[in-house]
């Protein structure tokens, strides 16, 4: 993740949207502006669904101690996934 804003964030957090896909890490203490940091991993078990439209596409939201709600959107490297038949 990279904190693409003005302030240091703190005590930031990762959550999937996504009820199948399992998100670990720790919290993340600081995270600057500019900074970036790959705590955090995901896994997703692909389907037959997957499959059949051809791609998984999956969001995650961050939250920290400067947020009192879920403040952006997290993209893993393998955002969209394109499966290969």
């Amino acid at each position: 993740m990279q904190n693409t804003g003005n302030v240091t964030l703190h005590n930031v957090n990762v959550a999937d949207v996504n009820g199948d896909v399992n998100v670990t890490g720790t919290t993340i203490a600081t995270l600057a502006p500019g900074a970036s940091d790959s705590n955090y991993t995901a896994t997703y078990t692909i389907n037959q669904h997957d499959v059949d439209v051809g791609f998984f596409d999956n969001e995650a939201v961050s939250v920290a101690d400067e947020t009192s709600v879920p403040s952006g959107t997290v993209h893993s490297v393998l955002n969209d996934l394109l499966l290969l038949a």
